[in-house]
């Protein structure tokens, strides 16, 4: 596919798709289509049927039970996504448009629409913002991130973990160490920029210290992670990904995980979390980037709001176990 550059009116070129926010319809309701900001809309790195879309509303804003759909310029809806979010607030929010059953992901330039619906009380409201431009990532490489945290810390632990990526050819394309430190946090993150393409990630933990680990990749500042695997102590993993390649060739996608964990909505530190099936909560755990538990909570309602202000900025872990005992955690990120 043609990854060219969009260029604006007045000759400026920039490097993702060209958003023109003179929506065709304002809305009432909550906030204006105005007070919407689309920072990015590209295809997605570990899935060839989604687009994603980073979103974030303005200072004092919200938008409730948002909504994002691609449409061409024969108002064919070609992807259409699921509420996954209480709302958009004023931080950034990565939302995925999924493909439509019978459609095909349009290639690249793209010209057509982003059709965003969300609901207040009583209606349904919508904005559209004309699309111009390129959908594919704005580098020749994905900026990637390599990550390792810890799953349960009843005691914070300073280890190292050797990790590497290979590609298709068993070429190393990068390589380093992971090192968790007690006094730091018990989440360590190494960068890389890697071309689409298929790849082996390689970790190994050489001294057991500690218990069981999650590593993975993600693509960075993105708050989506990719795959994902348990490492033992002392054990080692080898995970395969696949980076796509919709800017180049088709065919090489991968099974999409949807998420079954419960909806997270983060706005001005106050997380309100949902369970999407109207069960109980249950336990409810913030951990921090140490693993250190800073907020516990159980309930036996299907929603809980929790204040975050007096918490540090970073990323922090939300952990649920309902009375199904089957735990999910999932990350959120404090400014």
């Amino acid at each position: 596919m043609n990854s060219d550059t969009p260029i604006l009116a007045n000759g400026m070129k920039v490097s993702c798709l060209m958003l023109l926010l003179v929506p065709s319809v304002r809305s009432s309701a909550q906030a204006t289509c105005a007070d919407l900001s689309i920072l990015s809309v590209q295809y997605a790195a570990f899935n060839d049927s989604v687009i994603e879309v980073v979103a974030q509303a303005s200072a004092g804003s919200f938008f409730s039970y948002p909504q994002f759909s691609l449409i061409d310029t024969d108002n064919d809806t070609l992807t259409h996504e699921e509420v996954n979010f209480f709302g958009i607030g004023q931080s950034p929010q990565t939302h995925s448009s999924i493909l439509r059953a019978g459609q095909t992901l349009p290639t690249s330039p793209f010209e057509g629409s982003l059709l965003f619906r969300y609901s207040g009380p009583g209606e349904e409201s919508f904005c559209t913002f004309p699309l111009s431009g390129s959908l594919c990532p704005p580098e020749p490489c994905i900026e990637m991130e390599v990550f390792v945290y810890r799953q349960a810390v009843p005691t914070l632990v300073t280890t190292a973990f050797n990790w590497a990526v290979s590609n298709e050819e068993g070429s190393t394309v990068g390589s380093g160490i992971l090192e968790i430190d007690a006094a730091a946090g018990q989440v360590a993150l190494a960068d890389l920029c890697l071309p689409p393409g298929n790849y082996l990630l390689h970790a190994e933990q050489e001294e057991a210290v500690g218990d069981d680990f999650n590593v993975g990749v993600g693509q960075r500042n993105f708050i989506v992670t990719g795959p994902m695997s348990t490492l033992p102590a002392g054990g080692e993993v080898d995970l395969p990904f696949t980076l796509q390649s919709q800017c180049i060739a088709t065919g090489n996608g991968i099974t999409e995980t949807r998420s079954t964990g419960p909806l997270l909505l983060l706005d001005a530190r106050v997380l309100t979390i949902s369970s999407r099936e109207g069960l109980p909560l249950g336990s409810i755990e913030i951990l921090d980037a140490t693993g250190r538990c800073v907020r516990r909570r159980t309930t036996t309602s299907s929603s809980a709001t929790i204040e975050l202000a007096d918490l540090a900025c970073g990323m922090h872990f939300v952990r649920t176990v309902p009375i199904s005992r089957i735990s999910r955690t999932q990350r959120i990120i404090l400014d």
